[in-house]
């Protein structure tokens, strides 16, 4: 529900600008393009529950779907999150409760 509506808002804003800017696929309108993205995330998520999959390779998935939905191969994805380290994951937070 509504939980995730302000995240839902402003993943249709960043694709809305990507698409302006040339830098996202303009053949699926904006809301709906967003709605795939986090479609395929929660698939993503989902699966991982499933298989087991860990939590760094759960990372990259998640990023590489989103990434193939908006457009861009498998090769450029890649490079892509090479080059980007908000793309790659971070190390886990540990908090003074957890320690």
């Amino acid at each position: 529900g509504t939980e995730l509506a302000p995240l839902r808002a402003e993943l249709q804003r960043v694709v809305e600008r990507g698409i302006e800017a040339g830098e996202l696929r303009g053949d699926i309108p904006a809301p709906t393009l967003a709605r795939l993205i986090e479609g395929g995330a929660l698939a993503v998520l989902d699966e991982a529950t499933r298989s087991d999959i860990g939590r760094a390779e759960g990372h990259s998935l998640v990023i590489l779907t989103a990434l193939a939905l908006c457009g861009l191969d498998w090769r450029a994805a890649g490079e892509l999150i090479a080059a980007t380290p908000e793309l790659r994951e971070a190390a886990p937070r540990v908090t003074e409760a957890a320690s």
